[in-house]
Parts: C-alpha cells; sequence; structure tokens
C-alpha cells in the first residue's frame, strides 16, 4: 500500500486544496462511473474537468433536487460549493466510467461566498456527506477560477483520454442564484 501511495502526484494535492479539506488519496475502481456538472458554452468539451463526484453522491443530489423542488443545476452548486462568479453555468451532466487505474484527491468542500451586484452575500457551505474528487492530470489547463479555486478545465490529455471514457452528457436545467 505504502508504495501504491507514492504513486499518486502530489502536485495534484496542492491543487486540490484549493477547493477542498484535507484531500486524502484514493484508487478509483476500474469500471466504476463518475460524474461532473458543466457549462454548455465551455468550447472545449464538457468532459474536461478536473472536479467529479460519485455516482452515488450524484445520485444524492438528484434525489435531493427532486424532494426539494429546485433544479438539479442549483442543486449541485448548493451541494458542491461552486459559486457563480467562476463562471460554471452548472447546466451539462457529464457520466464516465474509469476506464484504467485512476487516483485522485477527495475530500469535503471548502465554504465559499461571493457577494452578488446588489451586495447580497451568499455562502455556500456544501454537504457533508459528499466528498469531491479531484483528477490530477487529466486536463492540460489549469485556470484561476477566482479567488485561488483551481478549475484544472481545458482538454483531456492522453492520460484523461486512457483514464475516462465518456459514456453520456445532458443538458439540465439550472438557474442562477441571482
Amino acid at each position: 500500500m505504502k508504495h501504491e501511495l507514492s504513486q499518486v502526484p502530489q502536485l495534484g494535492r496542492m491543487a486540490a486544496e484549493q477547493g477542498i479539506f484535507a484531500p486524502e488519496p484514493e484508487l478509483l475502481a476500474e469500471g466504476s462511473y463518475i460524474y461532473r456538472f458543466a457549462s454548455d458554452t465551455a468550447g472545449l468539451g464538457y468532459q474536461a474537468g478536473s472536479w467529479w463526484i460519485r455516482e452515488r453522491d450524484f445520485d444524492f443530489i438528484l434525489d435531493r433536487a427532486s424532494r426539494q423542488g429546485v433544479d438539479l443545476g442549483q442543486q449541485a452548486r448548493r451541494s458542491l460549493v461552486v459559486l457563480q462568479k467562476w463562471g460554471n453555468k452548472m447546466n451539462v451532466v457529464t457520466k464516465a466510467r474509469v476506464s484504467s487505474r485512476l487516483w485522485a484527491w477527495t475530500g469535503l468542500a471548502k465554504p465559499q461566498q461571493e457577494t452578488t451586484p446588489n451586495g447580497k452575500v451568499i455562502r455556500l457551505f456544501g454537504t457533508p456527506s459528499i466528498r469531491q474528487l479531484f483528477l490530477y492530470g487529466v486536463t492540460d489547463g489549469v485556470s484561476d477560477m477566482g479567488k485561488g479555486k483551481i478549475d484544472g478545465s481545458g482538454m483531456l490529455t492522453s492520460r484523461g483520454r486512457e483514464a475516462l471514457a465518456v459514456v453520456g452528457e445532458q443538458v439540465i436545467d439550472s438557474k442562477p442564484f441571482y
């Protein structure tokens, strides 16, 4: 086990710490499904990004949105702590199968806040049962999404194309908070 942990990209931990508490390495099971929320205007392919969640967490967000009567994108924004100012519309869901050995940094979302144009402060705390996945090295770009938030969106690298088999993308409802 110790030998395997030495194979986890340590630079990924530093990037993951921008969005999650105390990232821990986890080897994702081959054949498992992971999901991400993106924008239909990204222009880079919806699948390109470093931030993902497990299937059970996607199902949890889907169920909570249904029970609370809010759209899926808005519920995902709350649950995953994604500020609007970072530019993600949260109106596309991508589903991928882990097709080869893939390490992720996992952890709970860090609380974030932003101020709306009318001066109202919105605070997001995330859902404590959801451990987000930060996949380092699956995209070729790392962008600053504001206040140090590392998105890691760009084009999938050869490693990303090898490790992730995108099996579906769907445009969803997602109303902005303001």
